[in-house]
This record gives structure tokens, sequence and C-alpha cells, in this order.
């Protein structure tokens, strides 16, 4: 049976946008670790530092600067949930990782001879959307924002794998 350049193309575009979430994801988790990583490491140079002017190992101004970072930073941990949003991005990408599969998987069914028949394929793809849609949603709910810089590097290279894989 015959697939139609537009579900093919539909096929198609809904990989590459799994692709693309899948390495946005990732990239988004590792950026939110690093930076709740660099505020742990602050607040704990800097307690380390409010402790050394305890016991005279520093100028006495330092203390209150000490003081201050380490609570400016706590607050800007708490309040930044960076944790949270690198954990949710984490869970956010193996769920694309694995409507990405599933679309390879479809793709390659649109490609075989024997495929199946293109209502078959347009119902799988609505289905993935949802999904899709799903997971990404989840994102809004830590208070994650887009990233467009970052989104716009992923699509390239969710691009150049794609075009290397299906060559």
């Amino acid at each position: 049976m015959e697939i139609s350049e537009q579900t093919r193309t539909d096929v198609w575009q809904g990989w590459w946008d799994a692709a693309r979430l899948t390495r946005y994801y990732q990239a988004v988790r590792d950026l939110h670790q690093r930076r709740h990583a660099t505020l742990v490491a602050a607040i704990l140079l800097c307690g380390t530092g409010a402790m050394a002017t305890l016991i005279a190992s520093v100028p006495d101004w330092l203390q209150p600067v000490f003081g201050f970072a380490v609570a400016a930073l706590s607050v800007w941990i708490a309040v930044s949930s960076y944790a949270v949003k690198a954990a949710m991005a984490n869970t956010i990408s193996i769920e694309c990782q694995e409507i990405e599969r599933e679309l390879s998987n479809l793709m390659a069914l649109v490609d075989d001879p024997n495929n199946p028949p293109e209502s078959e394929v347009r119902d799988c793809l609505v289905d993935l959307d949802a999904r899709m849609d799903k997971a990404t949603a989840r994102a809004g709910y830590v208070g994650m924002t887009n990233n467009d810089k970052l989104n716009n590097k992923m699509a390239i290279e969710a691009g150049k794998v794609l075009e290397a894989s299906y060559a």
C-alpha cells in the first residue's frame, strides 16, 4: 500500500522533533545540574570562609561578606529549584527518547514495501504527538522556561544525526 508524501513528511518531522526534544532536555538537565552544583560549591566555599573567619584565619571584615553570601546563595538555590528542574528534564528526555525510537520504527514501516495502511500510520502519529505534548508539558510544572539558543543548537544536531542515520 502506498503511503502519501504528506504522511511520510509528517513522520519524518515528528521523528526530527522527538530527536530535537530528546537532546534539548538532556542539555537542559546538564545545564541545571551544573548550576545546582555551582551553587552548592559556592555555599560550601562561603560557608567554609565564614567558619574560617570565626577562627581568625581571615580578616574580620570578611565575616559579614561570607555570611551574606551564604544567605544569598541559600535563597537562590531554594528559589531556583535547579535540582528539581534537572530531574524533570531527565524524565522528559527519557520519554522523548522512547518516542524518538518509536518514530524511527514508524519511519521504517512507512518505507517498507509492505507498509501498514496510511490510516494506521496517521493514528500512530496522533498518539505519539499527544504523548510528546504530555511529556514536554511537564516542564512547565517546575517552572522551566524555554532556552531558544539551546533549542536551536539541538535542532541542528538532531537534523545532522537523523540525516546521517537515514542516508
